[in-house]
């Protein structure tokens, strides 16, 4: 998988509805320092980094939520979590080896922008407390983990309960 930024686009998404500042970015209208991306997903950093690395992953398509997901989203889910890992193994590998990262998703309310993306954060073990134990704990009511939701959207449950 290439995690480089592309000049064309591989599938033809219209970007115009999505008024989220991620659709901005999508349509070249906000900078953003991009990591890398996919023919379906784009990594970017955070514009607050609450970790040494902390990137956010998206899919192109405008979905607002992880209530939005169904089964028919495991391969972009896949893809996604497929681009987050690749991102921390080349810039944190000692964190990849040692699972010293985080990969979640906020659940609405408690989500900033209305359009999916997964936080990406390494090492989670340098990360200010109440960000780590508070804003990006999984398995809380308002953060889920990444690898949850694609094992609950593979046997055909919602991704959040």
């Amino acid at each position: 998988m290439n995690l480089s930024r592309s000049n064309h686009q591989e599938q033809k998404v219209d970007y115009t509805d999505n008024t989220t500042p991620f659709g901005g970015i999508l349509r070249g209208e906000l900078p953003a320092l991009i990591f890398g991306e996919t023919p379906s997903a784009l990594a970017f950093e955070d514009k607050r980094p609450r970790a040494e690395l902390h990137a956010l992953v998206i899919p192109k398509k405008h979905i607002k939520s992880v209530r939005e997901l169904t089964k028919k989203d495991v391969g972009l889910m896949e893809e996604i979590y497929d681009v987050a890992t690749k991102l921390i193994q080349s810039r944190f590998p000692r964190a990849y080896k040692e699972e010293d990262y985080i990969l979640c998703f906020h659940i609405p309310p408690f989500n900033s922008v209305d359009h999916l993306h997964l936080h990406v954060l390494a090492p989670a073990s340098k990360m200010k407390w109440i960000y780590r134990y508070g804003k990006y704990l999984e398995g809380t009511l308002w953060c889920a983990s990444g690898l949850k939701i694609l094992q609950r959207l593979k046997a055909g449950k919602s991704a959040v309960p």
